[in-house]
Parts: structure tokens; sequence; C-alpha cells
């Protein structure tokens, strides 16, 4: 395994294909938010991290170190961090379920999940989702004692770790 410098990942992986080696990035798609706008984004699986072997029994590993991208390789001791064959295919399986493209009416928000207000009248107001969509999302709220139902654009909000708190 190899220990990519911050955010290096894709130019680690090129510099070692380039010198020969078998290396992968396992990738994953993930909904990010840019300004008022959420775009699914092609992520490492697992930052900084990636999968490499000699091509070949006799080729050294000694020039990963210097290679471009590359902050390091994975050791436990002085045993180097070593993946079962079984894994890797296992990951591979799971990188195909993961990375494809979100559909045109796919949304960040998911029914039943909970949201904060970050822009607009409501902002800081928190509540759970009723329906999404990918342009509009409808969040219920609890507002002066009663439930109600707001639309939204997805900009507008963000997720929140727990579920809104009513008095």
């Amino acid at each position: 395994m190899v220990y990519a410098k911050p955010r290096q990942e894709s130019v680690a992986l090129a510099q070692l294909l380039r010198q020969g080696y078998l290396a992968w990035l396992p990738v994953h798609t993930a909904w990010h938010r840019r300004g008022r706008e959420w775009q699914k984004q092609v992520c490492p699986m697992f930052p900084r991290y990636l999968l490499m072997r000699p091509a070949a029994p006799e080729q050294s590993i000694g020039p990963v170190r210097s290679t471009i991208g590359v902050s390091g390789l994975v050791r436990f001791g002085n045993q180097f961090a070593l993946m079962p064959d079984a894994l890797v295919r296992a990951l591979r399986t799971i990188e195909q379920r993961l990375a494809r493209l979100p559909s045109p009416d796919e949304s960040p928000f998911q029914r039943g999940g909970h949201v904060r207000f970050v822009d607009g009248p409501l902002k800081g107001l928190e509540g759970v989702v009723a329906h999404a969509a990918r342009d509009r999302v409808a969040v219920l709220l609890l507002l002066l004692g009663r439930e109600s139902k707001v639309a939204v654009a997805p900009g507008m909000l963000t997720h929140a770790g727990r579920p809104p708190q009513g008095d």
C-alpha cells in the first residue's frame, strides 16, 4: 500500500503507472456542496491510500518513495502492509456499485433525513426531509408549535447530524 500526499492520490497513481507498477486508487461518487450547488464528484474511497505492487518479481519498490505525489509506503513495523487478493476483488466489486452517475432527478437528500437551513430566512432552523428531487426539497419544520412543509432549493440546505429538537 502507498500513502499519498494530501489530495495527490491521482498524481501518485499516474506516476506509479508511468513507472510500470500495478497501481489502483479505489474511488466512489459522493455529494459535495460547492457554494449553493450540490454536485456529485468522484472521490478516493480511502483518502491518501493507493494499492500498488510491482509488475514483475524483479521490479524494485525503492523508487516508489521518491515518486511525485507519494508520501511513503505503509508499514507495520518493518513489514510492508499487504492486502489479500480476495479483499482487493471485493473492493473492486464495491467500487463498481458505488461508481454510478446520478440520475437527472436524484437529490443529495433522502426522505426522512435531517437537514439544516444554511441560507435564506429560515437559516439555522432544522427539519426533516418529506420529499426530495433534484431541484426541490420539501422539508417539515416545527414552527410556532405546528408542523409546516416548506419547499426550497437544495442549495439552501445541508445535512444535520441529529434530529430537530421540538419544544
